[in-house]
């Protein structure tokens, strides 16, 4: 089989989102991790579904940092990530799909590959740039609804938040919630990935409905997922061979000689 070139990292209710391909398992230096080797469009990807293939780890259990290093040990520089989100505004109904260009960090994460040294990643474009407005443009040229351009808070989990926090976070500038994006986005970062991100929204948040239950995120989820792997398809034959050239990849060089170090 041939390198991937793409690695997919996919959410709730898309544990199951490669049809075609081999599962493996590799021992990474932040534990096992279970993924998917195989082709769209006879383009070769990596997929991770990021809370395992049953849904085993909650949010703040979720091996980030083994995810992240297998992605860079099979030298991909691109990945797609999927994640359900609750919605802060009656505009951005369930079954929306949006693409975030900013993020905000309510959560109680401080995972960082870089510990024991002093290096600080620029983080002011939290996602590729590159990758997400052409994505935007394409499906949009595809006739497809989607979002650009909201801001993205995340939350702790794996409770859902409160009704109060909701209205915090609504007044601080946050249009969707989720609770997975950091540390995954910061990790990517830091590491010199160009990571993009499409947030499905899978409810209104708390104290916009009466309640919020994971079956409704999942009923959702499953509704929308035909929808879901046509966008596959068309970003992964649009970014097969699409090289961005914005800042994301500036700690690519760091993160492997942090790599090299740690073997040693």
């Amino acid at each position: 089989m041939r390198s991937p070139v793409l690695a997919i990292i996919g959410g709730t209710g898309l544990e199951e989102f490669i049809d075609v391909g081999s599962r493996y398992f590799k021992e990474t230096m932040f534990g096992t991790v279970n993924y998917v080797l195989g082709s769209i469009s006879d383009v070769d990807i990596l997929f991770i579904p990021r809370h395992g293939f049953k849904h085993e780890n909650p949010p703040h259990k979720v091996l980030y940092k083994a995810n992240i290093e297998l992605i860079s040990a099979h030298n991909i520089s691109k990945v797609i990530a999927f994640s359900a989100v609750g919605s802060l505004r009656y505009d951005l109904k369930p079954g929306s799909i949006v693409i975030p260009n900013q993020l905000i960090d309510y959560s109680l994460h401080g995972e960082t590959f870089y510990d024991f040294d002093s290096f600080h990643v620029d983080f002011t474009f939290p996602y590729c740039r590159d990758m997400g407005l052409k994505a935007y443009q394409v499906l949009r040229e595809r006739g497809l609804d989607v979002k650009y351009g909201y801001t993205y808070v995340s939350t702790y989990g794996p409770r859902f938040e409160s009704a109060g926090e909701i209205d915090m976070l609504r007044r601080m500038g946050a249009d969707i919630v989720g609770m997975t994006n950091i540390p995954e986005s910061v990790l990517a970062r830091e590491a010199g990935l160009h990571y993009m991100l499409i947030s499905i929204v899978s409810n209104y948040a708390a104290g916009m409905q009466d309640r919020v239950t994971s079956e409704e995120v999942y009923d959702v989820m499953a509704s929308v997922k035909p929808k879901l792997k046509d966008i596959l398809h068309i970003l992964v034959e649009v970014f097969a061979d699409f090289e961005p050239t914005d800042g994301c990849s500036s700690f690519r060089d760091v993160f492997r000689d942090f790599r090299e170090v740690r073997r040693i």
